[in-house]
C-alpha cells in the first residue's frame, strides 16, 4: 500500500555550504522567531525502503519562481 506525502528537505548549490548545526537549530522548533526558507524549486522522487535503507530516483523537478 502507498500512501502519498510530502517531505521538506533543504539543500544548497556551490561550494558555500552552510553550517549544519546551525540550519538544525534555524529548522527546529526551538523558540528563536519567525524563519524565512527560499523555496526555489520543487523536486518528485520515486523512494524506496529495503527494511535497512531508505533510497529514492529522481524523478524531475519543477522551478519556481522563474529561476
Amino acid at each position: 500500500m502507498y500512501f502519498p506525502h510530502a517531505s521538506l528537505a533543504y539543500g544548497v548549490a556551490g561550494e558555500v555550504r552552510p553550517d549544519r548545526l546551525s540550519m538544525k537549530a534555524l529548522l527546529s522548533d526551538f523558540p528563536v522567531g519567525p524563519v524565512t526558507l527560499p523555496v526555489t524549486r520543487l523536486s518528485l522522487v520515486a523512494q524506496s525502503h529495503d527494511g535497512r535503507h531508505i533510497t529514492w530516483t529522481h524523478l524531475g523537478d519543477a522551478v519556481l519562481g522563474g529561476h
